[in-house]
């Protein structure tokens, strides 16, 4: 055999016994012990993942009637989410609404209520409020779930590099059948606490929706409100600092 021969022959048996090494060196797991303390918890999937924290991937989509009012409006910073059941509470909020000061498409929100051509034996209004601290902030609703008895709305946004220094107040009118859900649960809503002034003058503290918002179809959880009962008379009147 030849040097040349020899030496490739060498360092071939040479790499061989490295990567037995290599590869039989590596670190066994311990057998697992009776009680399981070192035994890894099974891996989740993609799926699990997604359901487990996105409400929205359960349940079944379903196609509801958005009413064409305007997205954005400087007005809607007077009410907060609610839900309008009968003819009584919808007049009352359309008064309270055209009272209202620092409007901007008052009479376009008003008539495209007006003219939804609710029907309140079967249907309700569902308005959905959120506040963005910068009008560059895309805002959009994601198609509702409904999951078991309890329709999921989910408010999503994007959120560019820049900001504009601008507040952005806005609202989704969307018609309920009474019959499809129990309650409703809004996830994703960013309102602002502030003052509401009473009829009387008194200040009241509205608390902010730092959780998910929960209302019924029908009124008949304690803590539902109607829209009357959100809507302020001085809405740029804001919490002191």
């Amino acid at each position: 055999m030849s040097d040349n021969a020899s030496i490739l022959f060498a360092n071939h048996r040479l790499f061989s016994l490295l990567a037995i090494l290599i590869l039989g060196c590596g670190k066994q797991p311990a057998p697992p012990r009776p009680n399981g303390e070192n035994v890894a918890p099974a891996r989740q999937t993609a799926a699990e993942v997604v359901q487990k924290h996105d409400l929205l991937r359960d349940g079944t989509g379903v196609m509801l009637h958005f009413i064409d009012i305007p997205m954005r409006e400087h007005g809607y910073k007077a009410f907060d989410s609610s839900v309008i059941r009968s003819r009584a509470e919808l007049e009352a909020f359309l008064q309270g609404v055209a009272s209202q000061q620092h409007w901007n498409r008052k009479d376009e929100f008003l008539s495209a209520v007006e003219n939804a051509d609710l029907n309140f034996d079967s249907d309700t209004l569902l308005l959905i409020r959120d506040t963005e601290g910068s009008g560059s902030v895309r805002v959009w609703i994601e198609t509702p779930r409904l999951i078991e008895t309890e329709l999921v709305c989910q408010i999503r946004r994007t959120r560019p590099m820049e900001f504009t220094m601008d507040m952005a107040y806005y609202c989704f009118a969307i018609v309920v059948p009474r019959d499809l859900a129990k309650t409703i649960r809004i996830i994703g809503s960013n309102t602002s606490s502030r003052y509401i002034v009473d009829d009387d003058g008194t200040g009241q503290l509205r608390r902010s929706h730092s959780n998910d918002i929960e209302l019924a179809v029908e009124n008949t959880l304690p803590e539902a409100q109607s829209a009357t009962e959100h809507l302020s008379t001085e809405p740029d009147r804001e919490l002191p600092r």
